[in-house]
């Protein structure tokens, strides 16, 4: 009896002394950051490798054959238009003209002597006094002469061409590269390259863009659109978007070099007014739809809208 009363009140102690702990206290509230926000224009840009090219890389080649008498630059060196580069044995070329203009004279002599024998049958001819079939002959013979005056003539003007091609100019401003002829080498036309100049101003620069990057949001051509430019995109993703907003694009069916390649071509054969009008769409496309606080508003409804839907 004494044993159960004592377990009995070793219970009830243990349930009134569970019952006085005191309770946890509520869990604290997670501290947070606030900032006020404002819209401003903010520069984005990618790092990419690239090149450094020239815009435009001519070769130097001759027009004439002959040897090498002279180099009028150092390599490497920046060059104007129209500086003097190589020069090329003219002694042949110049003793071409002297031979050509003697042809000439010997042309306008016979011409003088094919004159004064015509003019003379024309006069017998007037009083019957000689054949016809001389009469002819002589005409025809005087024609002839004079033709083979203006033959002479032209040979001389191509004698002096080639005398002329002999020196051989920088066709514009550049950079002259590594020369590959010294003097006294022989050179062929068609068949040697004497030297490769390039452009230094303006330069292009050449990199790869993974195509993921050509989307709706790419700053590059958003700006560009800004700009009043038109556009060269391939037709996937967002790019889409561009066109059926209206801006003034060329679209590529896929990203192959020589898709790209004709793509570039069809915008360089294109007028300048109509370079100009796809420009005007680019940018009334961007000030319709793209500009910052449009882009900003668009944000906001859309966050409005899903908040709503919560």
């Amino acid at each position: 009896m004494y044993k159960v009363l004592f377990s009995m009140t070793s219970i009830l102690c243990t349930i009134l002394f569970s019952c006085k702990q005191k309770q946890a206290p509520p869990a604290l509230p997670t501290p947070v950051n606030l900032y006020a926000v404002s819209m401003q224009p903010v520069l984005y840009y990618d790092r990419y490798p690239s090149t450094v090219q020239a815009l435009s890389q001519v070769n130097i080649v001759p027009e004439v054959q002959g040897y090498i008498t002279g180099i009028f630059f150092k390599e490497g060196d920046r060059v104007k238009k129209g500086q003097k580069l190589y020069e090329i044995d003219k002694r042949l070329y110049s003793a071409a003209v002297d031979g050509a203009a003697a042809n000439v004279k010997v042309a306008q002599g016979n011409e003088e002597q094919a004159r004064q024998d015509a003019d003379r049958y024309v006069y017998l001819n007037n009083y019957h006094a000689v054949a016809k079939q001389q009469y002819d002959h002589a005409v025809i013979a005087y024609k002839n002469a004079k033709n083979q005056v203006k033959a002479a003539e032209e040979a001389v003007r191509t004698a002096k061409t080639n005398l002329a091609y002999t020196t051989i100019y920088a066709p514009f401003d550049g950079t002259i590269g590594f020369s590959q002829v010294k003097t006294g080498n022989m050179v062929s036309v068609g068949s040697t390259i004497l030297n490769t100049i390039s452009t230094n101003d303006p330069m292009a620069v050449d990199f790869v863009i993974n195509v993921n990057r050509f989307s709706l949001f790419d700053l590059s051509t958003i700006e560009a659109m800004e700009a009043g430019k038109p556009l060269l995109l391939h037709s996937i993703g967002g790019n889409r978007a561009f066109e059926r907003l209206g801006a003034g694009c060329v679209m590529l069916r896929d990203l192959e070099p020589a898709t790209i390649g004709a793509g570039l071509a069809h915008l360089s054969s294109l007028q300048q007014s109509m370079l100009l009008s796809l420009g005007r769409q680019s940018r009334e496309c961007w000030e319709r739809h793209l500009t910052p606080r449009l882009m900003w508003e668009r944000h906001l409804a859309l966050y409005d809208m899903t908040g709503a839907r919560r």
